[in-house]
């Protein structure tokens, strides 16, 4: 297992165990000051999770959870009725149409993320085999290509530099996100 694989597969957890630490404490300027440094935790936690993405099918995965837990904080956080004085923290979307966009953006964060993410955990994943070509998307962050036999998957970045001498190769792709899980090198 790289680096990459053990933080994507550790980072759930850190953030479970920084949500049963704000649970636990009963005091408010201890909460203040975990909450302050858990801000400080998360932050870079998900930056490094999102610099990971293109090295680890897991950084892949927790990304997509993440997208999904974020839509339906989005959901909740538009539908909530503020208390009566409450904190500015657990104040909800105000105006109607900040209500009806944090709705929307929620479903279609949920959405998306689930078209991709539910495909590769529920399904069967599909296997294809043949010469497998290195390629390069286009655009801005462009996703590392790879061609199997007629098929074009995405690859993370080790893949990507095993697949530079174009062996035969036999590869387990998701079918929602098209990212290759495992792959295998063989002779002709």
């Amino acid at each position: 297992m790289e680096l990459a694989d053990l933080f994507a597969a550790a980072f759930w957890p850190l953030i479970m165990l920084i949500a049963l630490w704000l649970f636990a404490i009963r005091e408010q300027v201890s909460r203040n000051t975990l909450m302050t440094a858990g801000a400080y935790t998360i932050g870079p936690l998900l930056m490094t999770l999102f610099l990971l993405e293109k090295t680890s099918v897991y950084a892949v995965l927790d990304l997509y959870v993440l997208s999904i837990l974020l839509g339906l904080l989005l959901i909740w956080q538009a539908t909530a009725i503020a208390p009566p004085g409450g904190a500015a923290m657990a104040k909800p979307l105000q105006t109607p149409v900040s209500r009806v966009g944090g709705v929307l953006a929620g479903v279609v964060l949920v959405w998306v993320s689930s078209h991709r993410l539910l495909p590769d955990l529920l399904e069967s994943r599909l296997v294809v085999q043949g010469v497998a070509r290195a390629g390069r998307g286009s655009g801005r962050h462009p996703d590392y290509l790879a061609y199997i036999g007629n098929r074009t998957v995405k690859v993370t970045t080790p893949v990507y530099e095993r697949l530079q001498d174009s062996p035969f190769v036999r590869a387990e792709v998701g079918r929602g996100t098209n990212y290759v899980y495992r792959i295998e090198m063989r002779t002709n």
